[in-house]
């Protein structure tokens, strides 16, 4: 009965409203991420370090040959494109619904896992 109830609740929140609040907020992240310049102290990581990136934990090398083997022409041939600075900057990295808390009405997002990457990496992880 637990998850039914969240199960609900999640369907209830997630709604066309929540998709264009989350747009916004991706849009004004981008924007403001086109001219940010981070201070000396800063080290986050490339798109391409991205732990939800690594499979070394996750595949298993022998059995998963030709996924890894894909896998790393596919990050090889992303690690070519051009990274315009109105199209790659600072991205949250990890947007989903538990990385998204509403409270009193307002929505907030958590920062833990923000990196240098795509602004359509945000889109496709939400996606």
């Amino acid at each position: 009965m637990k998850y039914y109830f969240l199960i609900r609740l999640f369907c209830q929140e997630w709604n066309e409203a929540l998709w264009e609040k989350m747009g916004e907020i991706l849009v004004k992240m981008h924007s403001l991420s086109i001219d940010f310049v981070p201070n000396k102290t800063s080290n986050r990581i490339e798109f391409e370090e991205d732990i939800f990136l690594i499979y070394n934990t996750i595949l298993d090398h022998e059995k998963d040959k030709d996924i890894i083997r894909v896998y790393n022409q596919l990050i090889n041939w992303i690690s070519t494109l051009p990274k315009p600075k109105n199209a790659y900057g600072m991205v949250h990295g990890d947007l989903n619904w538990g990385n998204y808390y509403i409270h009193n009405k307002t929505k907030l997002i958590l920062f833990d896992s923000c990196c240098y990457g795509w602004f359509i990496y945000d889109i496709v992880i939400v996606v």
